[in-house]
Order: structure tokens, then sequence, then C-alpha cells
């Protein structure tokens, strides 16, 4: 039967399946960038009309990235399809017509009697004209279509207006791919972005810590004192002490055992342990009172009042090498001493420059909505809002709502006002999205198909978890290597100034 697009239809259907929402990215089909030429050449007005197997389409441009089509059907085809129906319900018919074995050819004036009446008919030769003739109207009218198209017409009215074997015109709105442009050029745009400082004092700590992973332990005198960043070899014994005051059952493996190593620094072991053994010398046996920190990992002990008796069994000091020569082949072969501190700086700083990056690619996004002029179709909008909604909901259900809980959320009236919240933030994405789109058309940008493999290769098994399948994958991430293709062609060819900021 007819059915026309309603909203509360459409959103009923994509929410109940909604748990596995994947990003909904716009973009054109690549058989629609020839038409856009083609009709951009034949058509600078709003109305223009094909003819195409007897049916004749008008095409009207309306608002929000739209058009209307006139359709045209002549009386040839609504014969046929009327011819068509009439069999159609014959074949399917629960129950076959008295006089006639289920299947034959029956009369019109019978067959009208047996269903009721014309509409039934009419209907279904109209839902035949919608499979075939409508289809066919938009596949070959230069439409760039980009949702489902929907009747104007009201369904009784045509009912109303159909005459075997007599024209009849169908009104459609569909929407489409948006017309792009820019108020001026998106070369040289100016923009100022926050730079984030380089990290000098983590890259020292970074390479404290990699010499520090390369310290040598040296045997000490026998009676060498032990002190601050010397290596303690110790035995060592734990003991819970009772409310009372006295020793209680030896507490076994907790941070006790033989010929324990502990590295004299503060804070490195339980408090007490350190500054107990400092002073001591190879053979001595200290006792020392530890009470365990409320933030130990095992929350058992937290508060816990002990004794440790320690044995010290060796004391060695340790040395940390400088970074030379010897210190930068013994990790590598052909690495130097400039090449290791580089290495560092790069890997502790990539963090800082990917934030710089991301500022000025924020910026530079910005400075392209500021000249980017179109109309964003009614659909993507619909399809974006539910996407992030599904998101929503997703969120919601891992806080603590249950299923039941989740669902009562999912209803017209919360999806409206989420809508009404969204919407600026939706159509900012979705002009970002056509507008990055036309910028990688028109310098020809293209990504690398093996590099886009590669990226689906690292990411497939991730995906799959979250109910994505490999197509919706590889059109997310072809998306995302091209709009970053087209930020580094802005970039270069933008007028930047860095400001440097200072963080807390």
């Amino acid at each position: 039967m007819l059915v026309q697009l309603r909203e509360a239809t459409v959103l009923a259907a994509v929410l109940l399946g909604a748990w596995s929402a994947q990003a909904f990215i716009p973009r054109m089909p690549a058989a629609a960038l020839h038409q856009q030429q083609h009709q951009q050449q034949r058509c600078g007005s709003s109305l223009y009309s094909t003819v195409s197997d007897n049916v004749q389409t008008t095409v009207e441009k309306r608002a929000n990235s739209s058009v209307g089509l006139f359709v045209t059907v002549p009386g040839t085809l609504t014969r046929k399809a009327y011819d068509q129906a009439c069999k159609r319900i014959v074949e399917e018919s629960k129950h076959a017509i008295p006089g006639f074995r289920k299947g034959q050819r029956v009369p019109e004036h019978i067959l009208l009697n047996a269903v009721g009446g014309p509409q039934v008919i009419i209907n279904e030769a109209l839902d035949i004209l919608c499979e075939d003739a409508l289809k066919t109207a938009i596949d070959e009218s230069d439409v760039k279509a980009v949702g489902q198209a929907s009747l104007v017409s009201h369904p009784e009215t045509l009912i109303g207006l159909f005459k075997p074997g007599e024209p009849i015109v169908m009104e459609l709105t569909v929407d489409v791919y948006p017309e792009v442009t820019f108020t001026s050029s998106y070369k040289g745009l100016k923009i100022t972005a926050e730079r984030i400082p380089l990290e000098n004092e983590k890259v020292k700590q970074a390479l404290d810590a990699l010499r520090k992973k390369r310290v040598r332990l040296v045997e000490t005198p026998s009676d060498y004192v032990a002190k601050l960043e010397d290596s303690a070899i110790v035995n060592m014994k734990a003991y819970q002490m009772l409310s009372d005051g006295t020793r209680g059952p030896e507490m076994r493996n907790i941070a006790a055992g033989e010929e324990v190593e502990v590295i004299l620094e503060e804070g490195r072991f339980l408090p007490g342990v350190v500054e107990g053994l400092v002073g001591t010398r190879a053979g001595d046996k200290v006792t020392v009172p530890v009470t365990f920190p409320d933030n130990i990992r095992d929350t058992k002990l937290a508060g816990l009042k002990a004794e440790f008796d320690i044995e010290v069994v060796s004391l060695k000091n340790r040395v940390i090498p400088e970074i030379d020569e010897q210190f930068a082949a013994d990790i590598r072969e052909g690495l130097t001493p400039e090449g290791i501190k580089q290495e560092v700086v790069d890997a502790v700083n990539a963090d800082a420059e990917e934030r710089t990056k991301m500022n000025r690619n924020k910026a530079l996004e910005s400075a392209l909505l500021e000249i980017t002029q179109a109309e964003i179709p009614e659909c993507w909008i619909q399809e974006e809002t539910r996407r992030k909604f599904a998101l929503m909901m997703q969120e919601v259900s891992t806080q603590g709502k249950s299923e039941e809980e989740v669902k009562k959320m999912i209803t017209k009236e919360n999806f409206e006002k989420y809508r009404e919240i969204a919407l600026p933030g939706t159509i900012k994405t979705l002009m970002l999205g056509v507008a990055t789109a036309k910028v990688a058309e028109e310098e020809a940008l293209e990504v690398d198909p093996l590099e886009l493999q590669d990226q689906i290769d690292l990411r497939k098994l991730e995906a799959e978890r979250s109910g994505m399948d490999e197509k919706a994958l590889r059109n997310q991430l072809e998306a995302k290597l091209l709009a970053d293709m087209v930020l580094d062609c802005l970039a270069e060819n933008a007028d930047i100034t860095y400001v440097d900021v200072k963080e807390a």
C-alpha cells in the first residue's frame, strides 16, 4: 500500500536498532558528481524538465536542499499498471473467486465486485507506479537524491484522480546533495592557534629514567655505611602488631623475603623502611615499625601497624651512567648520544605537538565554516540527530540505568527535545562535512587505498566488537583520512599565527 514518510515511523524504526550507532558521514555518490556538473551546465533556473520512456518529469528546486518532482505518467503506463494490479490481486488472493480457479484471468467487472470496488485495484496500481515509473523518473532526472523520496500528493487524492488509460500527475519531494559555495577563497585563511609548549622538564625526567634503568651495582667495603641512593640487599620478615601493642602473627608474602633489594630512595618503599636502613652496615639487624599507608593497593592493609625485622646482607653503590657513546651503543648499534636525546624529545613532545595540531585544525575548521554557504538536507539533520541521540542513550545505559529504564527514555518527545538542543551543533558538523568534501573535490585529493586498508586492518577487531561492519568502518576511516588531507592542504596555504600558552 502507499505509505507516506512519517517522522514517528522513521524515529521508531531507527531507535529500536540504534545501539550499534555508526557515524553518519555526508557524502555525494560517485555517480552524482557527473550529474551535478551536467545539471549545472544545462539549468541555471530552479525549474527544468526531463522526458524518459514517455514519463515527463519537471524538477523544482525547494528550500533546505530539496527538490519537488512533478511526474506525468502517460495513459499507456497507467493502463499497464492497472492491468498488472488486477493480475497481482488475483494471484495473491487467499481465496479463489467463485467460478474461477486461483490464478485464472478474471474479467474486470467480476474482480471489482469481488474486492469491493475499484479502490483496492487503483491502490495496487499506484503502488506499481511508485515501484517502477517514479523510481525511473528520479534516477533519470539528474537529481542527486540523498534521502527517501516521499509523495506530496495524498493517496486518497491520487486514487480519486486515477483513471486507467489516462495520464496522471504525481508530486514527489526528495532531499538532494547540497550545492556548496565559498564566499571567498579557502586558500590563504588567516587563523590564530594556541601552541602547546614543549615539556623540557619531562624530557629531563625521561632521560634520567632511561639512565636509571641501566644502573650498575658496585660492591662496597664491609664497614661501608648505607646512605640514600644505595641498594640494600636484605632478609626481612613482617609481623602484625596487635591492639595491645604486642607482636602478632607473621605476615607472610607482605613485602618480606630473602635477599630482597631495597633501593634507598625516599618514598620508594613502605614508610619508615628506607629511613631505618640508612646508616646501617652489612650484617646489622634492625627492627622498623611501619604503618601501612591509606593508598596502598591492598585496601585491607590500609592503616595496619606492623614491625619489620630486617637483616642487612650487603650494601651496593648504585652508579647511574652518563649518556655517552658506550651508553648509546649498548642500546642499539649505530645510535649516538644525540640520537638518544632527540628520540626522547620527540617521544615526550609528541603529545604537545599533536595538541598544537588539533588547535590548528580547529581554527582552520572555524575559518572554513565562515566562508561556506550550503543548505543542509533535512534527512541528514535527522540522521545525524538520531546517531547522536542513540550514542547518548548508549552512554546512559553504561551509567547504571537498566535496559527497561533506557527504553522508557526513547520517546518521540525526548527525541524532539534533544533535536532542538543539538540542532546548531548538528548543522555545524554537517556543514563542515560538505565543505571538506568540496575542498577535496576541487583539489583532487584522494585517499591512498593502501593506507586506508592499513587503517582498516588496525581497527577491524575493535569495530567488530562495537557492532560496526567493515563497509561502515571503511567509510568512516576514508572520511577521516580525507578530512586530515584537506586540513593539511588548508594549513599549507594558510596564514597561521601561533600563540604560546602557559599551561598550569
